[in-house]
């Protein structure tokens, strides 16, 4: 048996095996349909960038370093000379001074339509809105009022057809979370001229009260402003506004009374609630009930200190019960007056239960 190391060595070439192997049999080489491209870049944005800022010569210049580069380069690196790097550092400068302008005017418009920071308007501008009064200059947004007010028609009407064509989370319409029974409130701004007020908003099922409310408040219209928020009527939205699971379709424009009192304070001071009461005694003055005089319907404005009752939905003209007729009889009379002295109507019922609902 011949041992391992004395097997001689067979010299073979890797052509002669290739060759020796059938044509039919010999494997084709794999192809593959990736094709390596170049390198083309793409524009970020529409500012100049310093590549497009560069003079023509020195892109030529790159252009023909780049024909020498290998076409699997996974990205340009630019060649600069000397010049061409001061230059471009030069036009860095300028960019950024230019970038930094663009950012700071993109920051203030959007400071500007952000809803959730802009002031509301006062009542007395509102009001000049549904009388045809003039300009309120105390009006933390007059300087968008233009000239003069636009008639209470004009208004209501280019603000239905903003509520349907500005939608979105920029949208100058925003949930304020407060709901009620019957509806939510929204804080929204007529976009063309700045007027900003609260809506409250209601489904298609409570529009038969809503309008209810709107009455009420065209009955007490010499009040508006001063004791119930001035009311500017109601748009029937083309589109609806969702939130909360609601679908709202009907809005009651009102102008911005403060926060129920309970929450701007712990303890509500007796003279702040002389004044709530004499709010609902003004009321009462044009025969309105209120039905619902709760501290949670009784608005506070810090900044003027003033208090206003709002809720109109289930008020109603109530008018009080007339006197009995005059008897003869003395007993009868004497008896009538041990049992019915003392009865209050229901306006006094309504005042001493709200006072006590503040004590």
């Amino acid at each position: 048996m011949v041992g391992k190391d004395q097997l001689d060595t067979w010299a073979v070439e890797h052509d002669d095996v290739l060759r020796s192997i059938p044509a039919t049999l010999r494997k084709a080489k794999r192809t593959t349909p990736y094709r390596a491209q170049r390198w083309k870049g793409f524009t970020r944005s529409p500012i100049r960038t310093r590549s497009q800022c560069l003079p023509i010569e020195v892109k030529k210049v790159q252009s023909s370093d780049d024909d020498n580069e290998d076409d699997e380069s996974p990205s340009p690196t630019p060649n600069l000379t000397g010049r061409s790097l001061v230059e471009s550092r030069g036009t860095s400068s300028s960019e950024t001074q230019v970038q930094g302008r663009v950012s700071d005017t993109q920051g203030n418009a959007d400071k500007r339509q952000n809803i959730r920071d802009r002031p509301y308007c006062t009542h007395a501008c509102l009001r000049g809105i549904a009388s045809g009064g003039p300009l309120d200059e105390r009006c933390p947004n007059i300087a968008d009022h233009g000239k003069a007010h636009i008639d209470r028609q004009s208004f209501v009407a280019l603000l239905r057809d903003q509520l349907a064509t500005d939608r979105g989370d920029d949208a100058d319409c925003t949930p304020l979370g407060i709901s009620g029974s019957r509806g939510s409130l929204f804080k929204l701004c007529l976009s063309l001229r700045g007027y900003t007020l609260v809506a409250k908003g209601v489904e298609a099922m409570d529009a038969r009260h809503l309008r209810h409310e709107n009455k009420m408040y065209d009955h007490v219209w010499s009040l508006q402003g001063t004791f119930v928020p001035v009311c500017l009527g109601i748009v029937d939205l083309i589109k609806p506004y969702y939130f909360d699971s609601g679908v709202y379709v009907h809005f009651l424009l009102l102008s911005y009374g403060g926060r129920p009192v309970l929450r701007e304070m712990k303890e509500v001071r007796p003279n702040v609630v002389d004044q709530i009461i004499v709010v609902l005694k003004r009321l009462h003055q044009y025969r309105i009930l209120h039905h619902d005089a709760e501290p949670r319907n009784v608005l506070y404005d810090r900044s003027s200190g003033g208090c206003m009752l709002v809720d109109l939905m289930l008020a109603e003209i109530h008018d009080r019960q007339p006197l009995g007729s005059i008897n003869c009889n003395r007993q009868s009379r004497k008896r009538k007056s041990v049992t019915g002295k003392h009865v209050p109507d229901a306006f006094s019922v309504e005042v001493q239960s709200l006072r006590a609902s503040l004590a």
